[in-house]
């Protein structure tokens, strides 16, 4: 029976924290949709980690699909909602975690941002990246979602007039009302911190990515379960759809390590006849066969330094900015598809979750299994498709070290 609520705005995230129950329980799933049918969830499963793909819509739409399913949970009598933060606090921070308390009639949040197995720290109320406040950080000239600001108070005050409270380690949890914000620099912190809140029973409703999560399953009292560790040895096909220069630096190496690396023109990407053109099944039926006799192969995005954009190309085109992130989604996922149609049995990496959730829309896929947490940010998940099963490995663009993709080719070998 359902124990617990996650609630992510991107599906990256909502596997990386999902992942996190699922060491300690085979009763995990993620929900691709929100209007996912509860009672259709195994009476075996104690959490429901739930995509709401909120991260680039209006903050008010992401109030309300936050509100609805928190109000969802308190009335089906689910003890436990964990609103699901990113960790370089970007999305609609501030509107979520009030929707949250707006729905539950909760006087208090309890927010612990950190994640300090990937460096992401919280000082001072000052959120950083590898040492750097986030504003400063890479995270700060995001082209989706920049990050304004270091402190997070500020970040929630962007969106919502809901008193804030800035905790260091030292202190005990306040009796004020609001969301508290709670510092931490290890795990150590966070387990500390996560343990005075389950003796004073304040964790009903929580905030946090993964590493607030990761020492929940004990706290809740989650059944413990078997780990799924094994992996077929297949090529690696590296699907990028993110322009993070972590994941960029992480294809470079990867292609000075003998990766094949194809560039998709913004041209393309936009334009969603390309595929279906001549041509771009010529392209298609390439690639196809270059996985099938066991080769790894890198679709990548991202243009050369210099080149147009697909920014650049949009403007000529006369297509909206805000489009553009849909638009590669949505081709990058088909053209993911139709190598599966094709006969392509890969192990797929696929950064970004927009892109992610593009390949999980083209094959109508609305449940994943989070199997195994390969490293920190980074999971592999198992779906079913056309009766066969896939492995699917998700990461973050911002997760990971240069060597990433090597180092997981290794581990999969």
């Amino acid at each position: 029976m359902l124990k617990l609520i996650v609630l992510a705005d991107d599906l990256t995230g909502a596997l990386d924290t999902g992942i996190q129950f699922a060491k300690s329980s085979d009763g995990t799933l993620v929900a691709l949709d929100c209007d996912v049918c509860w009672d259709d969830v195994s009476a075996e499963k104690e959490v429901l980690v739930i995509d709401t793909e909120s991260r680039h819509i209006a903050p008010q739409e992401a109030y309300q699909r936050v509100k609805h399913l928190s109000e969802k949970a308190k009335n089906a009598g689910i003890p436990f909602i964990y609103k699901k933060t990113d960790s370089a606090l970007r999305g609609h921070v501030g509107s979520e975690l009030a929707a949250v308390l707006d729905a539950t009639g909760e006087k208090q949040l309890h927010f612990i941002p950190a994640f300090p197995r990937t460096k992401r720290v919280t000082v001072h109320g000052i959120q950083y990246i590898d040492g750097i406040p986030v504003a400063d950080s890479v995270f700060g000239s995001d082209p989706f979602n920049p990050v304004r600001h270091s402190s997070v108070m500020d970040v929630l005050a962007e969106e919502t007039n809901l008193r804030t409270h800035s905790i260091s380690c030292e202190e005990d949890s306040s009796e004020a009302e609001g969301i508290l914000i709670y510092d931490a620099e290890n795990d150590e912190d966070i387990q500390k911190r996560a343990g005075e809140l389950k003796k004073k029973d304040r964790l009903h409703v929580m905030a946090g990515c993964a590493g607030f999560a990761a020492v929940l399953p004990e706290l809740l009292d989650l059944h413990r379960g078997n780990a799924k560790n094994h992996i077929e040895h297949k090529p690696m096909l590296v699907v990028c759809g993110s322009v993070n220069p972590i994941t960029v630096t992480q294809l470079d190496d990867a292609e000075n390590k003998g990766f094949r690396r194809d560039r998709i023109s913004p041209e393309t990407l936009l334009r969603k006849e390309h595929f279906t053109s001549e041509e771009g099944k010529t392209n298609v039926k390439d690639w196809a066969d270059w996985l099938n006799k066991g080769n790894d192969l890198i679709l990548d995005t991202n243009t050369l330094p210099g080149c147009e954009t697909a920014y650049d190309f949009a403007d000529q085109d006369g297509i909206r900015r805000e489009d553009v992130p849909v638009l590669i989604s949505r081709s990058m996922g088909q053209l993911v598809k139709d190598l599966i149609d094709l006969g392509v049995d890969a192990t797929m990496l696929i950064t970004g979750g927009d892109t992610l959730m593009g390949f999980m829309k083209a094959e109508n896929i609305r449940l994943m299994q989070p199997c195994r947490e390969l490293v920190a940010g980074t999971v592999l998940s198992m779906v079913s498709i056309h009766g066969k099963t896939y492995n699917i490995i998700s990461k973050s663009g911002g997760f990971g070290v240069p060597t990433l993709i090597s180092d997981l080719k290794e581990l999969l070998q």
